[in-house]
C-alpha cells in the first residue's frame, strides 16, 4: 500500500478518544490502536487541523506524520492536499498523547476521510481554534520583545551613527547557519542570526576562549586571523568582529559587553594581563646581514609570510592570530625589492638575527633558481626543484654559481611558526 510521507508535518486537532483515552498525560500502550474521530477545519502552511465532536476530553493535539496511510472514502491513497474544510476523518494511533499544549501523537498509523461536519460544528471548531491561535500569538509576541536579532543590530548600529553596507549571505562553514556581514568603512563585521538562543549557545559553545578553533561534532575548524578576533552574543545573534577600530569596539562592549572568544580588553580597574614566559605579543621578523662584503655591510629584513601565533596570558586568556600568503614562487619580482641581498666575492655566510632575540626551535631553509619565481601559477612542479640549504647555527654558508636564487625559511616555536623569504642575487 502507497504511503504517505510527511516527515515533520504537524496535524492539529481538538479530539475525543471512543476508546476512553484522555488528553492530560500519557495513555495507551505501544500495542494498541486507539481511534478518534474529527473534523477537518483548514490548511495553513502544510498544518491540518481538526476537532472532535463526540467527548468532554477534547484540546488541541499536534499529530507527527511519518510513514501514515492517508485514505479517501473509498478507501483509495490520497495526500495531505486532498483535505478540505469540514470533512470528518478518523485517525488511527497507538493510544499515547504526550502531555503539553496542544497535546503530542508521535505514532499515527492512518486517517481516512468518512463524510462532511455540520456547519454548526465547524463554526464552533473554528471559534476555540482561533481562541488558541490568538493566546499563542501573544504568547510569541511576548517572548520576542527580549530576543535581540540581526534587525537589532542594525538598528543599534544606527542609534549609535554608524553607517554600513551590508554584503550577501555568505556560507563559510565556521557555524551551523548562513554568515551576514557587512561594510563599517574598511572594517568587516560578521554575524550570525539563529531562530533561538538555545542554538545560538550551542553553536557558541563550539568556538573556543581565543577564537582560534572551533569545534563541532562534525569537523573541527581551525582559523587564521589577519587581526585581533573578537566575539560578542546576546539572544539570537553572535558577532564576530576581527580588527582594532577604537569606535566599533566600544559599541560592541558597551552594547553587548565583554567578548565570550576571542581578544579580551581589560577594564581600566583591572591589572593588565601579562604574558606568561615572555613570549614576543607578535610572531618575530627575521632580519639578514652579509657583514665580510667587498661593497658595504649588508642588513634587510626579510618578508614575512604565512604566520601563526598564540600567546598566553597570566589571567587565563589566550590570543591567536595569523596570516596566509603566497608561497614566494607566486610573489611578483617588485616584492623582493627590499628584501634582496647581492652575492660578491668576499661574501662567505648570511647571518639570521630574529628581534628580542627569540631564536626558533627549528629552522629549515631551501632555495629555488629565480627562472622559477616571480609570478608563477604553475608552482607543483617547481616544488621539488628546491635545494635544502644546511645551517650553521644561526648562518647560512654562501658558494658563488653563478645563479640567483629566492630563499625559504621556515621557523617554529612552541607558540607558531612563519614562513619567511628572500632573494639573493650574484654580483652587483
Amino acid at each position: 500500500m502507497k504511503k504517505a510521507l510527511f516527515t515533520g508535518i504537524i496535524l492539529l486537532f481538538i479530539l475525543t478518544m471512543n476508546s476512553g483515552c484522555v488528553i492530560s498525560g500519557i495513555t495507551g500502550n505501544n500495542e494498541a490502536k486507539h481511534e478518534v474521530t474529527a473534523i477537518v477545519l483548514n490548511e495553513n502552511g502544510g498544518t491540518l487541523l481538526f476537532y472532535l465532536l463526540e467527548s468532554m476530553n477534547s484540546g488541541l493535539v499536534s499529530v507527527y506524520i511519518s510513514n501514515t496511510d492517508i485514505f479517501a472514502i473509498d478507501g483509495t491513497t490520497i495526500s495531505q492536499d486532498d483535505f478540505k474544510t469540514g470533512q470528518l476523518v478518523t485517525i488511527v494511533y497507538d493510544g499515547l498523547i504526550a502531555e503539553s499544549y496542544p497535546g503530542q501523537i508521535h505514532a499515527c498509523y492512518s486517517i481516512r476521510i468518512i463524510g462532511e461536519a455540520e456547519e454548526d460544528d465547524i463554526a464552533n471548531a473554528l471559534t476555540k481554534y482561533n481562541d488558541f491561535n490568538e493566546r499563542l500569538g501573544s504568547f510569541i509576541q511576548a517572548a520576542n520583545k527580549n530576543n535581540h536579532d540581526y534587525a537589532a543590530f542594525l538598528a543599534e548600529l544606527e542609534n549609535n551613527g554608524f553607517q554600513y553596507i551590508e554584503n550577501e549571505f555568505d556560507k563559510d562553514n565556521f557555524l551551523s547557519v548562513l554568515r551576514r556581514s557587512l561594510w563599517i568603512g574598511d572594517e568587516l563585521i560578521s554575524i550570525y542570526e539563529y531562530e533561538t538562543s538555545d542554538a545560538m549557545e550551542i553553536d557558541a559553545g563550539y568556538i573556543d576562549a581565543g577564537g582560534a578553533t572551533i569545534t563541532r561534532p562534525d569537523k573541527i575548524v581551525t582559523i587564521s586571523w589577519i587581526s585581533s578576533p573578537y566575539f560578542f552574543k546576546k539572544d539570537l545573534i553572535i558577532i564576530n568582529y576581527v580588527g582594532e577600530d577604537e569606535a566599533i569596539l566600544g559599541f560592541l562592549y558597551n552594547t553587548y559587553g565583554k567578548p565570550f572568544a576571542g581578544r579580551v580588553i581589560k577594564e581600566e580597574n583591572n591589572p593588565t594581563p601579562q604574558i606568561v614566559g615572555g613570549t614576543p605579543e607578535k610572531v618575530p621578523k627575521l632580519y639578514l646581514s652579509i657583514q665580510n662584503t667587498d661593497i658595504r655591510e649588508q642588513y634587510i629584513e626579510a618578508l614575512q609570510l604565512t604566520t601563526s601565533w598564540t600567546v598566553s596570558y597570566d589571567d587565563g586568556t589566550s590570543y591567536f592570530y595569523g596570516t596566509d600568503s603566497p608561497h614566494p614562487l607566486q610573489l611578483q619580482q617588485t616584492a623582493f625589492d627590499e628584501a634582496t641581498l647581492y652575492f660578491t666575492k668576499l661574501s662567505e655566510e648570511i647571518i639570521l638575527h630574529f628581534n628580542d632575540d627569540y631564536l626558533p626551535q627549528t629552522i629549515t631553509v631551501q632555495r629555488w633558481p629565480s627562472e622559477y619565481a616571480y609570478g608563477s601559477q604553475d608552482i607543483q612542479k617547481y616544488l621539488d626543484k628546491s635545494d635544502h640549504v644546511a645551517l650553521n647555527e644561526s648562518s647560512i654558508h654562501l658558494e658563488d654559481d653563478g645563479q640567483n636564487y629566492i630563499y625559504e625559511i621556515h621557523a617554529t616555536w612552541h607558540e607558531g611558526m612563519s614562513f619567511y623569504a628572500f632573494r639573493m642575487i650574484t654580483g652587483r
